[in-house]
Protein backbone atom coordinates (compact mmCIF):
# COMPACT_ATOMS: atom_id res chain seq x y z
CA UNK A 1 0.00 0.00 0.00
CA UNK A 2 2.89 2.40 0.70
CA UNK A 3 3.98 2.05 -2.93
CA UNK A 4 0.47 2.98 -4.11
CA UNK A 5 0.29 5.96 -1.76
CA UNK A 6 3.64 7.25 -3.00
CA UNK A 7 2.67 6.82 -6.65
CA UNK A 8 -0.52 8.84 -6.04
CA UNK A 9 1.08 11.64 -4.03
CA UNK A 10 2.55 14.98 -5.07
CA UNK A 11 3.94 16.07 -1.70
CA UNK A 12 4.73 19.69 -0.80
CA UNK A 13 3.85 19.56 2.90
CA UNK A 14 5.59 20.34 6.18
CA UNK A 15 7.86 17.32 6.31
CA UNK A 16 10.78 15.86 4.38
CA UNK A 17 9.52 14.65 1.01
CA UNK A 18 12.76 12.78 0.36
CA UNK A 19 12.67 10.47 3.38
CA UNK A 20 11.18 7.57 1.45
CA UNK A 21 7.63 7.87 2.75
CA UNK A 22 6.30 10.49 0.30
CA UNK A 23 5.80 10.70 -3.43
CA UNK A 24 6.20 13.38 -6.04
CA UNK A 25 4.39 13.97 -9.31
CA UNK A 26 1.24 11.98 -8.51
CA UNK A 27 -2.37 13.07 -8.94
CA UNK A 28 -3.05 13.86 -5.27
CA UNK A 29 -1.65 17.27 -4.33
CA UNK A 30 -0.53 17.72 -0.72
CA UNK A 31 0.34 21.20 0.59
CA UNK A 32 1.11 22.95 3.85
CA UNK A 33 -1.88 24.34 5.68
CA UNK A 34 -1.81 27.88 7.08
CA UNK A 35 -1.12 27.87 10.83
CA UNK A 36 -2.68 30.42 13.16
CA UNK A 37 -0.76 31.56 16.25
CA UNK A 38 -2.85 29.29 18.50
CA UNK A 39 -1.86 26.32 16.32
CA UNK A 40 1.82 27.19 16.62
CA UNK A 41 1.31 27.32 20.39
CA UNK A 42 -0.37 23.92 20.29
CA UNK A 43 2.71 22.40 18.66
CA UNK A 44 5.03 24.21 21.07
CA UNK A 45 2.98 22.98 24.03
CA UNK A 46 3.39 19.42 22.79
CA UNK A 47 7.17 19.87 22.82
CA UNK A 48 6.95 21.26 26.37
CA UNK A 49 5.33 17.99 27.39
CA UNK A 50 8.18 16.07 25.73
CA UNK A 51 6.28 14.99 22.63
CA UNK A 52 8.04 14.99 19.28
CA UNK A 53 6.91 17.01 16.28
CA UNK A 54 6.99 14.18 13.74
CA UNK A 55 5.72 13.26 10.32
CA UNK A 56 2.81 10.85 10.92
CA UNK A 57 3.27 9.46 7.42
CA UNK A 58 6.99 8.70 7.80
CA UNK A 59 6.61 7.00 11.16
CA UNK A 60 3.04 5.87 10.86
CA UNK A 61 0.15 6.86 13.11
CA UNK A 62 1.48 4.34 15.65
CA UNK A 63 3.87 6.83 17.25
CA UNK A 64 3.20 9.39 19.96
CA UNK A 65 3.62 12.95 18.76
CA UNK A 66 2.27 16.22 17.42
CA UNK A 67 2.11 17.40 13.81
CA UNK A 68 0.98 20.29 11.69
CA UNK A 69 -1.73 19.17 9.28
CA UNK A 70 -0.92 18.97 5.60
CA UNK A 71 -3.92 19.40 3.33
CA UNK A 72 -5.14 17.88 0.09
CA UNK A 73 -5.06 21.18 -1.78
CA UNK A 74 -3.45 22.75 -4.80
CA UNK A 75 -2.68 26.44 -5.04
CA UNK A 76 -4.46 26.86 -1.71
CA UNK A 77 -7.74 25.42 -3.00
CA UNK A 78 -9.34 22.11 -2.15
CA UNK A 79 -8.05 19.23 -4.27
CA UNK A 80 -10.75 16.57 -4.22
CA UNK A 81 -10.98 13.13 -5.81
CA UNK A 82 -12.81 14.80 -8.69
CA UNK A 83 -9.93 17.23 -9.15
CA UNK A 84 -7.25 14.55 -9.04
CA UNK A 85 -8.89 11.75 -11.01
CA UNK A 86 -11.99 12.82 -12.97
CA UNK A 87 -11.74 16.44 -14.04
CA UNK A 88 -9.28 15.90 -16.87
CA UNK A 89 -10.96 12.81 -18.34
CA UNK A 90 -14.67 13.16 -17.69
CA UNK A 91 -15.42 14.57 -21.14
CA UNK A 92 -12.77 12.73 -23.14
CA UNK A 93 -12.64 9.11 -22.01
CA UNK A 94 -15.05 7.05 -24.11
CA UNK A 95 -15.28 4.27 -21.52
CA UNK A 96 -16.58 6.65 -18.85
CA UNK A 97 -20.17 7.84 -18.64
CA UNK A 98 -21.53 9.77 -15.67
CA UNK A 99 -25.29 9.93 -15.09
CA UNK A 100 -26.38 12.87 -12.96
CA UNK A 101 -29.46 13.11 -10.71
CA UNK A 102 -29.55 9.29 -10.54
CA UNK A 103 -30.07 7.10 -7.46
CA UNK A 104 -29.24 3.39 -7.57
CA UNK A 105 -32.02 1.39 -5.88
CA UNK A 106 -30.75 -2.18 -6.21
CA UNK A 107 -28.30 -4.56 -7.84
CA UNK A 108 -29.81 -6.86 -10.46
CA UNK A 109 -29.02 -10.51 -9.70
CA UNK A 110 -30.01 -13.53 -11.79
CA UNK A 111 -31.10 -16.95 -10.44
CA UNK A 112 -27.45 -17.91 -9.90
CA UNK A 113 -26.74 -14.65 -8.00
CA UNK A 114 -24.68 -13.22 -10.82
CA UNK A 115 -24.83 -9.39 -10.88
CA UNK A 116 -25.76 -8.24 -14.35
CA UNK A 117 -26.56 -4.57 -13.71
CA UNK A 118 -28.23 -2.03 -11.46
CA UNK A 119 -31.63 -0.42 -11.30
CA UNK A 120 -31.74 3.32 -10.73
CA UNK A 121 -34.18 6.22 -10.63
CA UNK A 122 -33.44 9.37 -12.61
CA UNK A 123 -35.81 12.32 -12.63
CA UNK A 124 -38.68 10.11 -11.50
CA UNK A 125 -38.11 7.36 -14.07
CA UNK A 126 -36.87 3.86 -13.24
CA UNK A 127 -34.02 2.76 -15.50
CA UNK A 128 -31.47 -0.03 -15.77
CA UNK A 129 -27.74 -0.09 -16.51
CA UNK A 130 -26.53 -3.48 -17.73
CA UNK A 131 -23.02 -4.71 -17.02
CA UNK A 132 -20.96 -6.68 -19.52
CA UNK A 133 -18.46 -7.95 -16.94
CA UNK A 134 -19.31 -6.96 -13.36
CA UNK A 135 -20.95 -4.42 -11.07
CA UNK A 136 -18.85 -2.29 -8.71
CA UNK A 137 -20.51 -0.45 -5.82
CA UNK A 138 -18.68 2.60 -4.48
CA UNK A 139 -21.61 4.38 -2.90
CA UNK A 140 -20.16 4.88 0.64
CA UNK A 141 -20.26 2.82 3.81
CA UNK A 142 -23.91 3.66 4.31
CA UNK A 143 -25.34 3.60 0.80
CA UNK A 144 -23.47 0.55 -0.51
CA UNK A 145 -24.74 -1.47 2.45
CA UNK A 146 -28.27 -0.14 1.92
CA UNK A 147 -28.22 -1.02 -1.79
CA UNK A 148 -27.08 -4.61 -1.33
CA UNK A 149 -29.58 -5.23 1.48
CA UNK A 150 -32.37 -3.92 -0.75
CA UNK A 151 -31.05 -6.36 -3.36
CA UNK A 152 -31.48 -9.32 -1.00
CA UNK A 153 -27.92 -9.55 0.35
CA UNK A 154 -27.79 -9.12 4.11
CA UNK A 155 -28.89 -10.56 7.46
CA UNK A 156 -31.58 -13.14 6.67
CA UNK A 157 -33.81 -12.36 9.65
CA UNK A 158 -33.73 -8.60 9.05
CA UNK A 159 -34.49 -8.89 5.34
CA UNK A 160 -37.36 -11.31 5.97
CA UNK A 161 -38.86 -8.87 8.50
CA UNK A 162 -39.12 -6.32 5.70
CA UNK A 163 -40.37 -8.79 3.11
CA UNK A 164 -37.21 -8.64 0.99
CA UNK A 165 -36.45 -11.97 -0.76
CA UNK A 166 -33.13 -13.26 0.61
CA UNK A 167 -30.47 -13.98 -2.00
CA UNK A 168 -27.43 -14.31 0.29
CA UNK A 169 -27.38 -14.35 4.10
CA UNK A 170 -24.45 -12.08 5.07
CA UNK A 171 -23.81 -9.82 8.12
CA UNK A 172 -24.19 -6.56 6.19
CA UNK A 173 -24.40 -3.56 8.54
CA UNK A 174 -23.56 -5.59 11.64
CA UNK A 175 -20.11 -4.04 12.13
CA UNK A 176 -20.77 -0.32 11.72
CA UNK A 177 -17.62 1.49 12.84
CA UNK A 178 -16.91 5.19 13.23
CA UNK A 179 -14.13 7.33 14.57
CA UNK A 180 -15.72 9.74 17.05
CA UNK A 181 -15.01 11.78 20.12
CA UNK A 182 -15.90 14.90 22.05
CA UNK A 183 -15.67 18.58 21.18
CA UNK A 184 -13.68 20.29 23.93
CA UNK A 185 -13.88 24.06 24.05
CA UNK A 186 -14.19 26.86 23.36
CA UNK A 187 -10.82 27.90 24.72
CA UNK A 188 -10.44 31.71 24.83
CA UNK A 189 -7.12 33.32 23.83
CA UNK A 190 -5.64 36.76 23.19
CA UNK A 191 -6.99 38.81 20.31
CA UNK A 192 -5.36 38.13 16.95
CA UNK A 193 -4.19 34.61 17.78
CA UNK A 194 -6.95 32.54 16.16
CA UNK A 195 -9.15 32.81 13.07
CA UNK A 196 -12.15 35.10 13.39
CA UNK A 197 -14.30 35.28 10.26
CA UNK A 198 -15.46 38.88 10.56
CA UNK A 199 -11.91 40.15 11.05
CA UNK A 200 -9.77 37.81 8.99
CA UNK A 201 -11.74 37.54 5.76
CA UNK A 202 -11.06 40.88 4.12
CA UNK A 203 -9.78 42.32 0.86
CA UNK A 204 -6.13 41.75 1.76
CA UNK A 205 -6.53 38.08 2.73
CA UNK A 206 -8.80 37.41 -0.27
CA UNK A 207 -6.23 38.85 -2.67
CA UNK A 208 -3.43 36.85 -0.98
CA UNK A 209 -5.42 33.64 -1.33
CA UNK A 210 -6.38 34.26 -4.95
CA UNK A 211 -2.88 35.27 -6.06
CA UNK A 212 -0.69 32.98 -3.96
CA UNK A 213 -2.97 30.35 -2.40
CA UNK A 214 -1.75 31.27 1.09
CA UNK A 215 -3.03 33.02 4.21
CA UNK A 216 -5.83 32.31 6.68
CA UNK A 217 -8.44 31.62 3.98
CA UNK A 218 -6.35 28.70 2.70
CA UNK A 219 -6.72 26.82 5.98
CA UNK A 220 -9.39 24.18 6.56
CA UNK A 221 -9.36 25.33 10.23
CA UNK A 222 -8.16 21.85 11.27
CA UNK A 223 -4.51 22.83 11.46
CA UNK A 224 -2.74 20.29 13.68
CA UNK A 225 -3.19 17.05 15.60
CA UNK A 226 -1.64 14.74 18.16
CA UNK A 227 -1.74 11.04 18.96
CA UNK A 228 -0.65 9.10 22.03
CA UNK A 229 -1.30 5.92 23.98
CA UNK A 230 -3.81 6.06 26.80
CA UNK A 231 -3.13 4.66 30.27
CA UNK A 232 -5.46 1.81 29.33
CA UNK A 233 -3.27 0.89 26.35
CA UNK A 234 -0.06 1.16 28.38
CA UNK A 235 -1.46 -1.04 31.17
CA UNK A 236 -2.14 -3.67 28.54
CA UNK A 237 1.41 -3.40 27.22
CA UNK A 238 0.35 -1.76 23.97
CA UNK A 239 2.97 0.98 23.80
CA UNK A 240 2.60 1.20 20.02
CA UNK A 241 -1.19 1.46 20.22
CA UNK A 242 -2.03 5.16 19.87
CA UNK A 243 -5.71 5.04 20.78
CA UNK A 244 -6.12 8.82 21.30
CA UNK A 245 -6.12 11.26 18.40
CA UNK A 246 -6.93 14.96 18.77
CA UNK A 247 -7.69 17.44 16.00
CA UNK A 248 -6.83 21.08 16.74
CA UNK A 249 -9.42 23.52 15.35
CA UNK A 250 -8.21 27.14 15.01
CA UNK A 251 -11.73 28.46 14.63
CA UNK A 252 -13.33 31.18 16.72
CA UNK A 253 -17.05 31.34 17.45
CA UNK A 254 -18.19 33.68 14.69
CA UNK A 255 -21.50 34.71 13.13
CA UNK A 256 -21.73 31.48 11.12
CA UNK A 257 -20.50 29.04 13.75
CA UNK A 258 -23.94 28.14 15.11
CA UNK A 259 -25.39 27.43 11.67
CA UNK A 260 -22.34 25.45 10.54
CA UNK A 261 -22.20 23.24 13.65
CA UNK A 262 -25.96 22.63 13.54
CA UNK A 263 -25.73 21.41 9.95
CA UNK A 264 -22.50 19.42 10.32
CA UNK A 265 -23.03 17.81 13.73
CA UNK A 266 -26.64 18.51 14.81
CA UNK A 267 -25.42 20.12 18.03
CA UNK A 268 -28.01 21.01 20.64
CA UNK A 269 -29.44 24.53 20.28
CA UNK A 270 -29.12 25.23 24.01
CA UNK A 271 -25.44 24.23 24.03
CA UNK A 272 -24.68 26.33 20.94
CA UNK A 273 -26.48 29.38 22.30
CA UNK A 274 -25.78 29.32 26.03
CA UNK A 275 -22.42 27.57 26.28
CA UNK A 276 -20.36 27.79 23.09
CA UNK A 277 -22.07 31.07 22.20
CA UNK A 278 -20.48 32.78 25.21
CA UNK A 279 -17.21 32.92 23.26
CA UNK A 280 -18.75 34.65 20.24
CA UNK A 281 -16.58 37.50 18.99
CA UNK A 282 -13.50 36.44 20.96
CA UNK A 283 -10.46 34.66 19.57
CA UNK A 284 -10.97 31.02 20.49
CA UNK A 285 -10.27 27.46 19.45
CA UNK A 286 -11.44 23.89 20.01
CA UNK A 287 -10.01 20.40 20.28
CA UNK A 288 -11.90 17.47 18.79
CA UNK A 289 -10.67 14.63 20.99
CA UNK A 290 -11.29 11.25 19.37
CA UNK A 291 -10.86 7.54 20.03
CA UNK A 292 -8.71 6.01 17.32
CA UNK A 293 -9.93 2.44 17.71
CA UNK A 294 -13.25 2.22 19.57
CA UNK A 295 -13.92 -1.11 21.26
CA UNK A 296 -17.63 -0.73 20.72
CA UNK A 297 -19.27 -1.14 17.33
CA UNK A 298 -22.66 -0.15 16.00
CA UNK A 299 -25.22 -1.45 13.57
CA UNK A 300 -26.95 -0.25 10.42
CA UNK A 301 -30.43 -1.50 9.45
CA UNK A 302 -32.95 -0.66 6.77
CA UNK A 303 -35.91 1.46 7.82
CA UNK A 304 -38.13 -0.16 5.20
CA UNK A 305 -38.07 -1.37 1.59
CA UNK A 306 -38.13 2.16 0.18
CA UNK A 307 -34.69 2.93 -1.32
CA UNK A 308 -35.27 6.64 -0.68
CA UNK A 309 -35.76 6.14 3.06
CA UNK A 310 -32.73 6.90 5.17
CA UNK A 311 -31.33 3.75 6.84
CA UNK A 312 -31.32 3.41 10.61
CA UNK A 313 -27.90 3.97 12.18
CA UNK A 314 -27.10 3.02 15.75
CA UNK A 315 -23.38 3.82 16.23
CA UNK A 316 -23.52 2.88 19.92
CA UNK A 317 -21.12 5.62 20.89
CA UNK A 318 -19.59 5.25 24.37
CA UNK A 319 -21.45 2.04 25.19
CA UNK A 320 -18.19 0.21 25.93
CA UNK A 321 -16.70 1.25 29.31
CA UNK A 322 -13.16 1.17 27.90
CA UNK A 323 -14.10 3.84 25.32
CA UNK A 324 -15.48 6.07 28.10
CA UNK A 325 -12.30 5.67 30.16
CA UNK A 326 -10.04 6.52 27.23
CA UNK A 327 -12.07 9.53 26.09
CA UNK A 328 -12.20 11.04 29.60
CA UNK A 329 -8.42 10.70 29.85
CA UNK A 330 -8.02 12.36 26.46
CA UNK A 331 -10.27 15.28 27.43
CA UNK A 332 -8.29 15.87 30.64
CA UNK A 333 -5.06 15.84 28.63
CA UNK A 334 -6.41 18.39 26.14
CA UNK A 335 -7.42 20.81 28.91
CA UNK A 336 -4.12 20.36 30.75
CA UNK A 337 -2.20 20.99 27.52
CA UNK A 338 -3.77 24.44 27.24
CA UNK A 339 -3.95 25.55 30.86
CA UNK A 340 -0.66 24.20 32.22
CA UNK A 341 1.92 24.96 29.54
CA UNK A 342 3.91 28.16 29.11
CA UNK A 343 3.20 28.20 25.38
CA UNK A 344 -0.52 28.67 25.93
CA UNK A 345 -0.26 30.74 29.11
CA UNK A 346 1.65 33.40 27.19
CA UNK A 347 -1.46 34.04 25.09
CA UNK A 348 -3.80 33.68 28.12
CA UNK A 349 -5.52 30.62 26.72
CA UNK A 350 -8.07 28.86 28.93
CA UNK A 351 -11.30 26.88 28.75
CA UNK A 352 -14.42 28.96 29.33
CA UNK A 353 -15.27 28.63 33.05
CA UNK A 354 -18.89 27.61 32.63
CA UNK A 355 -20.86 24.44 33.25
CA UNK A 356 -22.00 22.64 30.13
CA UNK A 357 -25.83 22.66 30.16
CA UNK A 358 -27.03 19.26 31.32
CA UNK A 359 -23.93 18.50 33.40
CA UNK A 360 -24.65 20.70 36.41
CA UNK A 361 -25.26 17.70 38.70
CA UNK A 362 -21.60 16.69 38.45
CA UNK A 363 -18.64 18.19 40.30
CA UNK A 364 -17.04 20.63 37.87
CA UNK A 365 -14.06 19.07 36.05
CA UNK A 366 -14.44 15.72 37.78
CA UNK A 367 -14.19 12.54 35.71
CA UNK A 368 -17.98 12.20 35.78
CA UNK A 369 -18.30 15.79 34.53
CA UNK A 370 -15.97 15.10 31.60
CA UNK A 371 -17.91 11.94 30.80
CA UNK A 372 -21.11 13.99 30.83
CA UNK A 373 -19.51 16.53 28.50
CA UNK A 374 -18.37 13.74 26.17
CA UNK A 375 -21.90 12.35 26.00
CA UNK A 376 -23.42 15.78 25.31
CA UNK A 377 -20.79 16.93 22.81
CA UNK A 378 -20.18 13.65 20.99
CA UNK A 379 -19.03 14.37 17.43
CA UNK A 380 -18.34 12.08 14.51
CA UNK A 381 -15.10 12.43 12.57
CA UNK A 382 -17.09 11.17 9.55
CA UNK A 383 -15.11 7.96 9.17
CA UNK A 384 -17.92 5.45 8.88
CA UNK A 385 -16.80 2.00 7.76
CA UNK A 386 -17.14 -1.71 8.38
CA UNK A 387 -20.68 -2.30 7.08
CA UNK A 388 -19.40 -4.87 4.55
CA UNK A 389 -15.98 -5.85 5.93
CA UNK A 390 -13.32 -7.86 4.18
CA UNK A 391 -12.50 -11.39 5.30
CA UNK A 392 -10.69 -14.55 4.22
CA UNK A 393 -13.85 -16.58 3.59
CA UNK A 394 -17.42 -17.03 4.78
CA UNK A 395 -16.26 -18.75 7.96
CA UNK A 396 -15.42 -15.25 9.23
CA UNK A 397 -18.64 -14.24 11.05
CA UNK A 398 -18.22 -10.56 10.14
CA UNK A 399 -17.01 -10.83 6.54
CA UNK A 400 -19.06 -9.71 3.54
CA UNK A 401 -16.38 -9.45 0.81
CA UNK A 402 -13.22 -11.42 0.05
CA UNK A 403 -9.66 -10.14 -0.28
CA UNK A 404 -10.41 -8.94 -3.81
CA UNK A 405 -13.56 -7.08 -2.69
CA UNK A 406 -15.97 -9.62 -4.23
CA UNK A 407 -19.24 -10.13 -2.35
CA UNK A 408 -19.48 -13.65 -0.96
CA UNK A 409 -22.18 -15.82 -2.47
CA UNK A 410 -22.41 -13.77 -5.67
CA UNK A 411 -20.59 -13.48 -8.97
CA UNK A 412 -19.65 -10.26 -10.71
CA UNK A 413 -20.28 -7.98 -7.72
CA UNK A 414 -17.65 -5.99 -5.81
CA UNK A 415 -17.77 -3.29 -3.17
CA UNK A 416 -14.89 -0.82 -3.27
CA UNK A 417 -15.34 1.86 -0.61
CA UNK A 418 -14.91 2.23 3.16
CA UNK A 419 -17.59 -0.41 3.77
CA UNK A 420 -14.87 -3.04 3.40
CA UNK A 421 -12.64 -1.69 6.17
CA UNK A 422 -12.98 -3.87 9.25
CA UNK A 423 -12.10 -1.03 11.63
CA UNK A 424 -11.54 2.72 11.55
CA UNK A 425 -8.30 4.29 10.33
CA UNK A 426 -6.45 7.39 11.45
CA UNK A 427 -5.72 8.91 7.98
CA UNK A 428 -8.19 10.83 5.86
CA UNK A 429 -10.53 8.36 4.21
CA UNK A 430 -10.77 9.84 0.76
CA UNK A 431 -7.06 9.35 0.01
CA UNK A 432 -7.11 5.93 1.68
CA UNK A 433 -10.02 4.87 -0.50
CA UNK A 434 -8.26 6.19 -3.60
CA UNK A 435 -5.33 3.92 -2.70
CA UNK A 436 -7.64 0.94 -2.13
CA UNK A 437 -9.34 1.69 -5.46
CA UNK A 438 -5.94 1.64 -7.16
CA UNK A 439 -5.27 -1.76 -5.60
CA UNK A 440 -8.71 -3.04 -6.61
CA UNK A 441 -8.21 -1.85 -10.17
CA UNK A 442 -5.22 -4.19 -10.52
CA UNK A 443 -7.39 -7.13 -9.42
CA UNK A 444 -10.06 -6.20 -11.96
CA UNK A 445 -7.64 -5.62 -14.83
CA UNK A 446 -5.84 -8.90 -14.13
CA UNK A 447 -9.06 -10.87 -13.90
CA UNK A 448 -10.43 -9.57 -17.17
CA UNK A 449 -7.00 -9.36 -18.82
CA UNK A 450 -7.64 -5.78 -19.89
Amino acid sequence: MLRIYKEMEDYHGYFDKNDGSHGNGGEVSIEKSHLQIVTQRFLAAGKELNFKIRDPCAYGPLTDGFAAMDSTSKGGKRWSSYSSHLKNIIHSRQSLRVERFATVTKVLLDEKNRAYGVEYVQRGKTKRAIAEKEVILSASSIKSAQIIMLSGIGPKEHLEELGIPVKVDLPVGKNLQDKYGALVGPFIADSGTSFLLERDVNLRTLVEWQLYGTGPIQSSRVEASNTFSSSYAKRGGYTDFQDIHTYFLAWSVDSRFKETMSLAFNLNENVLQNYIGKAKGFDSFFQLVTINYPFGSGEMRLKDRNPFSQPLLDPKYLQHPRDVEVLVEAIKFSVNLVENTTSFREINAKLIPDYLPGCEAHIYRSDSYWECLARHLTLTAYKYCGTAPIGKDRSDPRAVVDSKFRVFGTKGLRIIDASVLETTLTPGYHVTMEAIAELASTFILNQWKI
